[in-house]
């Protein structure tokens, strides 16, 4: 029991490696693949698509960057908007600097709900 619970420990310690993390991270083409469903008119209740942006737009509607990205998301904006803001960017940029998802769409929705410089 012993050594089965030691083996366990170390494939948990070997898959929290940064190393390990980039491969969990999604990439710009499954992002797109999640989304193709709303390109063609077709809906989706809980879809990955709209779960994955809503997360990328809560955290930063509560004022917290991913990466240097930063976005001042009116409160009332409807997650539609978000989705279909994200799925034109996608089909508008195929020479992204990035090709990680979350980092991707963050810079797409920063771009898009710009915070006004403080003056400071």
């Amino acid at each position: 029991m012993r050594k089965k619970t030691a083996v366990l420990a170390l494939l948990l310690i070997s898959l929290a490696t940064p190393a390990a993390a980039d491969n969990f991270y999604i990439d710009l083409e499954t992002l797109h693949g999640w989304c193709r469903p709303y390109e063609v008119g077709g809906e989706s209740v809980g879809s990955l698509c709209e779960g994955y942006l809503n997360a990328i737009a809560d955290i930063l509607a509560h004022g917290l960057p991913i990466h240097d990205n930063r976005a001042c998301i009116p409160e009332r904006t409807p997650l539609a908007e978000l989705r279909d803001l994200v799925i034109a960017a996608l089909n508008g940029d195929s020479k992204a600097e990035t090709k990680v998802a979350h980092d991707w769409a963050a810079r797409a929705i920063a771009e898009a709900f710009p915070c006004e410089a403080s003056g400071n």
